[in-house]
């Protein structure tokens, strides 16, 4: 009776429910990087810190440094995701280490109508570690993923690996990446399996020009853009409309403008069937720290979605 229950909920009560499972693990869809949900995830050659074990862990030793990476989201339906990461880089290689959790917990729960027996919470976690090598100027990265989700009193336990491909050309001003992402499998949750969103993903992004105002000759101003193909392996046949979930390939595209390694200013777009097609973002950078912001506007009528980061580099 309980599944029952759920499973009307899931198709037609609370939105944010949908939202939450329509596609499965949507987690995986969603950057846990505020940097990069500004740039709207067009992110596949540009390296992001820790952060990267997600989108293309090649880019793990790309990193100027090591850093310890914190980031929280609050993203719509009063979804919340927590990130917590530290990447070690050397000369030639990198190591990182991460988690990533999601999830809400004010889900009411009802076995007839009338008063519900209380809430249920959907939690959705990802404990991660991965490893690249640099040769020169071209570097190979994997990851491992151990996943669990948790939906009222049924869990699920489950695996996904991550493996991608960076270079630096053109004397170091386009970078390149590729990324296969999230191969893997779950245990049953209840009945079904839930489905693990497997891409992949090809990126470049490139300097531009730098601009320097007339009246301010020591604030120079860079330009640089980004763009990803993606690629899911599958279709999801129960998209419920508002999934995160892509079922088509699509592009993401970025431009940034950092002002004096101070400032720099994000805004992404996202084609094919997304809610969220617009990003913006800030980050600001202060000796060893870097912090991060990043707004989503939603077209479904589920609002907006806030993030907000800081990378210590050491």
């Amino acid at each position: 009776m309980r599944i029952l229950i759920i499973s009307l909920l899931v198709l037609f009560g609370t939105g944010h429910i949908a939202f939450a499972q329509s596609g499965g693990l949507d987690l995986l869809n969603i950057s846990p990087s505020s940097y990069a949900l500004a740039k709207s995830e067009a992110t596949t050659s540009i390296p992001d810190g820790t952060y990267s074990i997600y989108s293309n862990p090649a880019l793990l030793v790309f990193n100027n440094s090591s850093s310890l990476d914190l980031s929280y989201t609050f993203w719509v339906a009063s979804i919340q995701n927590v990130f917590g990461g530290i990447n070690f880089v050397n000369d030639k290689g990198a190591l990182a280490f991460a988690f990533y959790s999601s999830g809400a917990d004010d889900y009411e729960q009802y076995n007839r109508p009338g008063p519900s027996n209380g809430n249920f919470s959907v939690q959705y976690l990802s404990l991660s570690t991965a490893y690249a090598y640099r040769i020169r100027n071209i570097s190979l990265g994997v990851s491992a993923q151990y996943l669990r989700e948790e939906v009222f009193t049924y869990t699920a336990n489950g695996y996904a690996f991550n493996l991608g491909l960076a270079a630096i050309l053109i004397n170091e001003r386009v970078d390149f990446g590729f990324s296969v992402n999230n191969l893997g499998e779950m245990e049953k949750l209840n009945t079904n399996a839930t489905d693990i969103p497997s891409s992949f993903k090809i990126g470049a992004s490139a300097e531009l020009f730098t601009f320097t105002p007339p009246k301010n000759e020591s604030l120079p101003i860079i330009v640089s853009v980004a763009a990803d193909i993606v690629k899911p392996f599958e279709t999801n046949d129960n998209s419920s409309g508002i999934s995160n979930n892509p079922t088509t390939e699509f592009f993401n595209l970025s431009a940034s403008f950092n002002i004096s390694d101070a400032i720099e200013l994000n805004t992404g777009f996202r084609t094919g069937e997304t809610s969220r097609p617009m990003s913006f973002g800030v980050s600001f950078y202060t000796g060893e720290l870097k912090f991060n912001y990043a707004l989503l506007p939603f077209e479904t009528g589920f609002g907006t979605a806030h993030s907000l980061g800081i990378q210590y580099t050491f």
